[in-house]
């Protein structure tokens, strides 16, 4: 029940709070803007509908009986602290994401706020421990997380494709958790797994609201921590490799766009319509198909860091 409980959730608040958001004139208008494939205006605030069931999940782990964390151990308040950290971050990067969203900030704002949301996480020991030397481990951990973020923010640019992308990986972690006794690991991803399974239906074409950059900011940082917290081995490469395959389809696609961009001597931080699923759709595949090819790419990779990793 206590991981039944997001879905529930968001099932029920997404009709409230994208008519919240119509009222409040909160929309992603096209306006002849290249970078939006989308015709009428649609509702945006679906990063809150996320944000609020993910809280709600964090509730009842920490406070029901069966949960795994209530133990009366030095762990137990271990795993408080990061899960306050974690929050802590993720709301930051939330916040700066609503923003964004509704007025605009600069890339380089945006940026410190991620890199703070990083630091945040890092003070609770949360870090890559692939090379466990404090002066690589710190900038390895902030280069994941901000990575991360920005990647989920990337692949946001079609209908239910980064809420989809971002299921299959939040799948691939419960496994991953599962597979090394992480419960911690397995809990998170379990409670944004149910988040985004009920916000699903809303967001695949024809999406009826958008995550925002709040809501793929946020994905994209609880799925950044996640990775970096199934780095622990220190010196296995395996251990650095899986995580990566687990959100290998927006690293990778975001990896492509910085090497493009490099090579047309455009600004990093100005969008374009050549990424992996764009290119898909200019073979005139509609946007359905190509979600479902997008996802299988990404199921394909977590089968793969999971059949190499056991």
């Amino acid at each position: 029940m206590i991981y039944i409980l997001p879905f529930i959730v968001v099932l029920v608040i997404t009709p409230l709070i994208r008519k919240t958001a119509l009222n409040m004139n909160c929309i992603d208008k096209a306006d002849g803007d290249a970078l939006k494939i989308h015709g009428k205006p649609v509702a945006l605030l679906g990063g809150a509908v996320i944000l609020i069931a993910y809280i709600i999940g964090l509730g009842l782990l920490v406070y029901s009986p069966q949960s795994t964390l209530r133990l009366y151990s030095g762990q137990a308040v271990t795993s408080y602290l990061k899960l306050i950290s974690i929050s802590m971050g993720g709301l930051l990067v939330f916040g700066v994401g609503l923003w964004d969203d509704l007025k605009r900030v600069k890339p380089s704002l945006r940026l410190m706020m991620q890199i703070l949301a990083g630091i945040i996480i890092l003070l609770t020991g949360i870090k890559v421990n692939f090379i466990p030397i404090t002066c690589i481990a710190i900038p390895l951990t902030l280069f994941y997380i901000v990575g991360a973020i920005n990647a989920f923010n990337v692949i946001d640019g079609m209908d239910g494709l980064c809420a989809g992308v971002s299921l299959v990986s939040c799948a691939g972690f419960f496994f991953l958790g599962l597979q090394t006794g992480n419960m911690f690991l397995v809990s998170l991803s379990v409670i944004l797994f149910m988040s985004l399974l009920g916000f699903l239906p809303y967001n695949f074409y024809p999406a009826r609201m958008f995550l925002g950059d709040a809501g793929s900011g946020f994905l994209g940082f609880m799925l950044g921590t996640m990775a970096v917290m199934a780095t622990s081995a220190p010196y296995k490469v395996i251990n650095f490799i899986v995580p990566i395959l687990i959100i290998g389809v927006p690293v990778f696609d975001m990896a492509l766009a910085i090497i493009r961009r490099l090579i047309r001597k455009n600004p990093l931080f100005i969008g374009d319509r050549d990424h992996i699923y764009d290119l898909l759709l200019k073979k005139i595949w509609n946007q359905p198909v190509v979600w479902g090819v997008m996802c299988g790419v990404q199921a394909v990779m977590v089968g793969i860091a999971l059949f190499i990793h056991r």
